[in-house]
């Protein structure tokens, strides 16, 4: 149980790091979020929450807030993605879910594409691409304890 108070600790506090640092460079670099992107947003949202067509404004309202500060923040991801090219590789992602408890010795067929890959996986493509992402902003930061 200790062990386990212990990792969710420190995904939090890395979860938060990961936010600030974003934070600071949207603010830096006065990163807006396009109107239709905010849009679509709001719209995965709604349709993820279940949210009945008559609420729609009321929820677009409310959350309109929480869409446009993802969409800022994949605009940064994706910016340092594509610019230091830290997209995961092919072999990378074999070689995590080789590594992972769960897939162990295993490889993923060549007939599945990457995309069809889980999501939400810690093995999928986007994860493992924006941990990539992550280590390179981090190594460019100073972070300090507050």
């Amino acid at each position: 149980m200790a062990e386990d108070l212990r990792k969710e600790a420190e995904r939090e506090a890395d979860a938060r790091v990961r936010a600030e640092l974003v934070e600071q460079i949207i603010a830096a670099n006065a990163v807006t979020a396009p109107r239709p992107l905010v849009e679509r947003a709001l719209y995965v949202y709604a349709q993820a929450y279940g949210v009945p067509e008559e609420r729609w404004p009321q929820f677009a309202e409310e959350f309109r807030p929480v869409a446009e500060g993802q969409v800022r923040r994949d605009l940064v991801l994706d910016h340092v993605m594509d610019a230091q090219q830290l997209r995961a590789t092919e072999a990378e992602l074999d070689q995590r879910i080789r590594s992972s408890p769960s897939g162990a010795g295993c490889r993923r067929p060549s007939s599945m594409p990457r995309w069809r890959r889980p999501s939400g996986s810690a093995t999928s493509s986007g994860a493992f691409t924006e941990e990539k992402v992550f280590a390179f902003l981090l190594s460019q930061s100073t972070v300090e304890q507050a």
